[in-house]
């Protein structure tokens, strides 16, 4: 099945989570249904912990006409990374390093490394500033080595978690993805995705784009853009002035809480 010709880019979730997850509920289907509902092209299944499954996502994605990639969601003691292998198999249990089904597992990042590299993977920081879960990478992403990109739009994280790991994309110049991070609820799928610039036809070429770039994080809302205060009527500039300090209350106590 063909995804993408030459001249169509293609819009992809690069961090979804089935019931395969810990702590996931979802089934494949739905998901990929809703995928397709909402306009994406394709969804990735990073699972967070190893499965035996991907063909069966695969053969509905190409059921339902969605494109379906499958990786890892991996916890290190320097954060959380989203994996992808060129061989798909690379997500099974015992492929690469030993899990048993539910198990919390911190793995050493120099050892998740190492096998991405020997596997000709690809490593993509998720949520590097988010204080709330174990060991996150923080400013350390600026000394460490063999990253390939970074989630610069997680659907679950606020605002200020997801502009600190844009600020340091921009310093480190690696390519920026986004991914819904959808675990226990479809509301955020379809809320925040990848553009892909070229075909995409499997996991390798998925891994080709990234390394090279050719990838951009999206933010999608049905909100509609107002061009001017005349759109508002007489209100439209105390709304402004309204709109900004309460965002800017909002996000201080998000960032409390996160």
């Amino acid at each position: 099945m063909v995804f993408a010709t030459r001249n169509r880019v293609l819009l992809i979730d690069l961090h979804v989570h089935s019931h395969h997850s810990i702590s996931g509920v979802l089934e494949p289907e739905e998901i990929i249904l809703r995928a397709k509902q909402v306009g994406l092209d394709g969804v990735c299944f990073t699972e967070n912990q190893p499965f035996s499954e991907w063909k069966e996502l695969k053969e509905l994605g190409k059921v339902h006409d969605v494109a379906v990639f499958v990786g890892l969601e991996v916890s290190t003691d320097c954060g959380h990374y989203l994996l992808f292998f060129p061989d798909p198999k690379q997500v099974e249990p015992g492929a690469w390093f030993d899990s048993e089904e539910g198990e919390e597992t911190t793995l050493l990042f120099d050892k998740v490394r190492a096998a991405v590299e020997r596997l000709g993977g690809v490593m993509i920081a998720s949520r590097p500033y988010d204080l709330r879960i174990p060991h996150p990478l923080g400013d350390r992403i600026f000394s460490l080595k063999g990253i390939h990109g970074i989630e610069v739009r997680n659907g679950r994280c606020n605002t200020l978690v997801n502009d600190f790991a844009l600020e340091a994309c921009f310093h480190l110049r690696f390519a920026a993805v986004g991914g819904s991070h959808t675990l226990d609820t479809l509301t955020k799928l379809g809320t925040v995705a990848t553009l892909f610039g070229e075909t995409i036809a499997d996991e390798a070429a998925l891994i080709n784009a990234l390394k090279e770039g050719n990838v951009w994080p999206v933010e999608i809302s049905e909100t509609p853009v107002l061009r001017n205060n005349r759109d508002m009527g007489d209100r439209g500039d105390r709304r402004g002035r309204d709109d900004r300090r309460g965002r800017d209350d909002r996000r201080g106590r998000d960032d409390r809480r996160g």
